[in-house]
């Protein structure tokens, strides 16, 4: 299998959750090109995918993730639903991954994109933030709401609530604890940080997919059983998926962007919630009289809780 890359080093070094994680990292610097070892990494890792790409590039690389983790049988006896908006990368300078998350967004919703300094200023002068941090979701969405041209809604985290909005093409922006290779892990929040949100690939199986959402959606030039989700979708055929991705929820993944990497990467949802719902306390890298942390930590500020951006404002 290929991604045709061109092998450049990684952003940063990546972290395996595996026994020979040493033996890959040291790999990254002797006789193998990036491109075969960011194969390798990503089936192992939850996975990063293309940086600044399209729907069609992502979607088939989650597929070949696919067979790689449940094997071609089972992924070819199943039908994929993917959606994905692109998002040009903003990469992070301190703790501002929110303010970057938020940023990139920006994107996707306004003619001129937000500039990661002119939010940071901002934060600033209302008194959220010190450094860039964002411990208070209520607080970055009230900034979204200044510099975003849509509806902003701060709401508490809910499976079916999340995927209903990526449906719409809706953006999510959502607190959670970042491993070494920035998939959710749970930490109790001392590695929380910021993503957004912009899109998701299911695997369902293929009796239970009925042909309207089959119809509806626009099928692979190249892989038979991979499907886009339509632009426009009907209300009957969104209520009619969102029952369908409830009932499959270890089999839905979500594209997730943040501020520590270019590239995209591909997510359980059930994993990212359980990340979100770990968020309980700053840690003592991060001193309250350098950051500002509320008064109930961020079990208070972040736990449970995410931004619903809304770019489609009839929905």
């Amino acid at each position: 299998m290929s991604l045709n890359m061109i092998p450049v080093a990684p952003p940063i070094p990546l972290t395996l959750e595996t026994s020979n994680a040493s033996n890959v990292q040291e790999s990254l610097q002797t006789s193998e090109t990036f491109t075969n070892l960011r194969e390798q990494i990503s089936l192992r890792c939850g996975t990063l995918l293309e940086e600044t790409s399209t729907q069609d590039v992502e979607s088939r690389k989650a597929y070949q993730y696919c067979l790689q983790i449940f094997g071609v049988e089972k992924t070819e006896k199943c039908r994929l639903i993917s959606s994905y908006l692109p998002v040009t990368p903003v990469l992070q300078n301190g703790p501002r991954c929110g303010l970057v998350a938020l940023a990139m967004a920006s994107t996707l919703t306004n003619n001129q994109p937000v500039i990661t300094e002119d939010i940071f200023k901002e934060a600033q002068t209302r008194g959220y933030s010190k450094q860039g941090e964002m411990f208070m979701a209520k607080d970055l969405q009230a900034l979204a709401a200044s510099f975003l041209k849509c509806p902003v809604h701060h709401c508490l985290v809910d499976s079916k609530d999340l995927f209903s909005n990526l449906l719409k093409h809706n953006l999510i922006l959502i607190p959670y604890d970042a491993d070494k290779n920035f998939s959710p892990c749970s930490k109790k929040g001392h590695k929380s940080h910021w993503a957004l949100l912009t899109g998701f690939f299911a695997m369902l199986e293929a009796n239970k997919v009925t042909d309207q959402l089959t119809s509806e959606c626009v099928r692979d030039d190249e892989i038979h059983n991979l499907h886009y989700w339509p632009h426009t979708a009907s209300q009957a055929l969104c209520e009619e998926t969102v029952q369908l991705l409830q009932e499959n929820l270890e089999s839905l993944y979500v594209f997730g962007h943040q501020g520590k990497s270019r590239y995209v990467g591909l997510w359980s949802l059930p994993r990212l919630i359980e990340s979100n719902s770990n968020l309980t306390e700053a840690g003592q890298m991060r001193p309250s009289g350098e950051y500002v942390i509320p008064d109930g930590d961020i079990e208070q500020g972040l736990r449970g809780q995410m931004i619903v951006i809304n770019r489609n404002q009839d929905t």
